[in-house]
């Protein structure tokens, strides 16, 4: 029996003095993500106050973490770097799990160089914390370092106010712009053709492909164009994410991994559809029905890993979620963590997440390391945070785009399941129409999208 959705409350183990806010108008609230940005550590957690009606915990309306007071990046044996940089800290960090940190965990390379400068992984501890639940506003400074952003609530509010009238109300830079395909659809059709080999060979059972579309010389304002599409999107584990010239724009529907106390929850997604098809055809289609199912058997092996025995359950399998450009199919994994397993032992155990790689895992991400003709970076990976108690929330990188303020290269990676059932021209199909939100949005006369 999984625990009833909790809603915020000051943890005894929060060492954290937080102060109520109380309401802000849309354009206090953008103001505020739009200031945030300006450091060069930021995150910013957007759940577009999605009503989950299936199974799983509750998600705070909006998390923003600003600035960074302490932080620790990627290196060997990063886990047991990280929990004992958490353990230290004793407060709430933010950060991200690039995909290819499987390195770290497993006996893989990439060829490919890192696209955008994420690197494996960056967590910190933030100066300012925001959140936002059941529409109340709450703010906490870090207890060493306040910074000079807030020296009263009262001045906190004259800000928000002033940055509200001042702000730039929509989205500015160089459009429209393209985002052009980096593989042909014919080198698409022939990494699917190999794929396709390996299944019928039985090296895999199922492998999630990606490929990728890039914009180069490229001049863009991040907040700006996270606000624009995520307005557009509505994705429920959207994200605006920082770290140094690396931006992240992420408009994911997806949940990767979160706990509370001992539960534990993945949502992992498999089967997609045009919103405006029928959503409940999605549960008439055995390959997508599949997709899913092969899935969420490496999921629950995952969290076998770390769960108390026979503790690992669905509470509901291929449910039909509707978005606002896609209908998808979420299976809900409950388990009980261990007592001697941490979160990061968790977390550690089911990186990177199944949906992403395939099955089996190890196997899958090799022929996706073979064949891909980009590195993945942070698409793939999660960003989220974990609490001072030891909660933690992540979601999915994907739907996303990634930036490089240095390079002034803009990524978009779209990937999808593939199996002994895939028809080729299908897939290729599926992963233009998840692209096509964004694509459209960059460049709404193109007539090739």
């Amino acid at each position: 029996m999984q625990p009833k959705k909790e809603h915020f409350t000051f943890s005894e183990t929060d060492r954290r003095s937080w102060n109520l806010l109380g309401q802000k108008t849309e354009e206090e609230e953008h103001a505020l993500i739009e200031w945030a940005s300006s450091f060069e550590h930021c995150a910013v957690l957007h759940s577009n106050d999605f009503k989950y009606s299936g199974p799983g915990p509750h998600r705070y309306e909006l998390l923003i973490a600003a600035g960074s007071v302490r932080q620790q990046s990627f290196i060997p044996r990063f886990f047991d770097v990280l929990e004992e940089f958490r353990t230290e800290v004793n407060d709430w960090i933010f950060g991200h799990f690039a995909y290819d940190l499987k390195n770290d965990l497993e006996n893989l390379t990439t060829h490919h160089p890192d696209p955008v400068g994420f690197g494996n992984s960056t967590f910190f501890t933030p100066a300012h914390l925001f959140i936002k639940e059941k529409g109340q506003w709450y703010y906490a400074p870090h207890p060493e370092n306040p910074g000079h952003f807030v020296q009263s609530l009262q001045q906190l509010n004259e800000n928000l106010a002033r940055f509200a009238q001042n702000r730039r109300s929509t989205f500015t830079g160089q459009t429209p712009f393209q985002l052009e395909p980096v593989e042909r659809e014919e080198e698409y059709h022939q990494a699917l053709e190999t794929i396709k080999k390996h299944l019928q060979r039985g090296d895999i059972y199922e492998v999630n492909y990606c490929t990728s579309f890039e914009a180069h010389d490229v001049q863009i304002e991040p907040i700006g164009l996270f606000l624009a599409l995520n307005a557009d999107t509505q994705s429920p584990y959207a994200s605006y994410y920082r770290i140094g010239t690396s931006h992240l724009m992420g408009f994911s529907p997806e949940r990767f991994l979160t706990t509370s106390g001992t539960s534990i929850w993945s949502q992992p997604i498999k089967g997609t559809a045009s919103a405006s098809s029928d959503p409940s055809a999605l549960l008439n289609d055995p390959k997508e029905i599949s997709e899913n199912i092969m899935i969420t058997d490496l999921v629950r092996n995952d969290l076998s890993r770390t769960a108390e025995k026979k503790s690992v359950t669905v509470l509901e399998k291929c449910g039909v979620y509707s978005f606002k450009h896609v209908h998808q199919l979420i299976t809900t994994v409950f388990a009980k963590r261990k007592s001697d397993a941490t979160t990061l032992d968790v977390i550690r155990n089911a990186f990177p997440m199944g949906s992403m790689t395939g099955a089996p895992k190890i196997s899958a991400m090799q022929i996706i390391d073979r064949l891909e003709k980009r590195r993945r970076g942070l698409y793939s990976g999660s960003v989220g945070y974990i609490s001072p108690n030891g909660d933690c929330d992540f979601n999915v990188v994907i739907r996303s785009l990634q930036y490089s303020e240095k390079t002034k290269r803009l990524h978009l990676n779209v990937g999808g399941a593939i199996t002994i059932a895939s028809d080729i021209q299908r897939e290729y199909d599926e992963v233009l129409l998840k692209a096509q939100a964004i694509r459209n949005f960059l460049a709404p006369n193109d007539p090739s999208q």
